[in-house]
């Protein structure tokens, strides 16, 4: 091969002197750098471009990392403009199907422990308006005591939000509290005492604009749609515009660099 005669290497107990096949590989290595060198530079000369010594070697690190940190950069760009616009699209979609998909005739959904729904009545006005999204957890019910705000279910599945004024221990003869419950806008406390197998959870947020929020939603879900399609197709042209164009390769193939 090239011209090369085979090695000869002298035997030792265990094979080929190890020395003599190491040295051998290195001779070889050096012929393949020198040879590629002078390729390097005959495809140089057929280009017209000027030879380029011997002592000119690959970029160094420090000349690639500017192109290289730019790469990075658009593609961390392209991950956050994703992440965004499937984060709000998921967000939606999850509120639409928790405030929207709901049956305000039934309990509401669980998720975590956790519930959500809008106030559909007067009766706590002063704390929670009407239409005013409200947040609830469920807790054991030993830690509701009274002045809490807690959601119940009723005889016919609906639910209310009343204040308790009152507890009961051991109702029933069940070993759990029942509750007296008031609206804070009614004059008189609720006529039923509230078994706490119907507690929801205790309110530990509201909110009156997110309330009107997640209604508008609701009553334009066509138009919600369309405005989220409208969106994302937006968001891709832009991302397409902004970020879509890499960085361009290198014509000049590079050299490499043996260690």
């Amino acid at each position: 091969m090239l011209g090369v005669e085979p090695p000869r290497f002298h035997k030792s107990r265990s094979g080929y002197d190890p020395r003599e096949v190491d040295a051998y590989v290195d001779e070889q290595q050096a012929r393949l750098r020198a040879a590629q060198e002078e390729l390097y530079e005959l495809w140089h000369r057929e280009r017209g471009s000027a030879p380029v010594s011997a002592a000119v070697e690959a970029p160094t690190p420090a000349e690639e990392a500017p192109a290289e940190a730019l790469r990075e950069r658009s593609r961390a760009r392209r991950l956050l403009g994703s992440v965004l616009f499937y984060g709000i699209l998921a967000a939606l979609v999850f509120g639409v199907y928790l405030f929207g998909m709901n049956d305000p005739t039934g309990p509401p959904a669980n998720v975590g422990g956790f519930s959500a729904m809008t106030v559909l009545t007067r009766s706590m006005q002063d704390v929670y308006p009407q239409d005013a999204l409200i947040i609830t957890r469920r807790v054991d019910p030993h830690t509701i005591g009274v002045g809490d705000d807690i959601t119940f279910l009723m005889p016919n599945n609906t639910t209310i939000t009343h204040r308790v004024v009152g507890i009961r221990q051991n109702y029933q003869n069940t070993g759990l509290p029942g509750f007296e419950t008031m609206g804070t806008m009614n004059g008189s406390p609720d006529a039923e005492v509230v078994a706490a197998a119907n507690v929801v959870g205790r309110v530990i947020f509201s909110s009156l604009f997110l309330g009107n929020t997640i209604l508008f939603i609701r009553g334009n879900i066509w138009l919600i749609c369309i405005f989220m399609v409208l969106g994302g197709a937006l968001i891709f042209v832009l991302r397409k515009l902004i970020f879509g164009s890499e960085l361009p390769e290198e014509v000049v193939p590079k050299r490499r660099v043996y260690a």
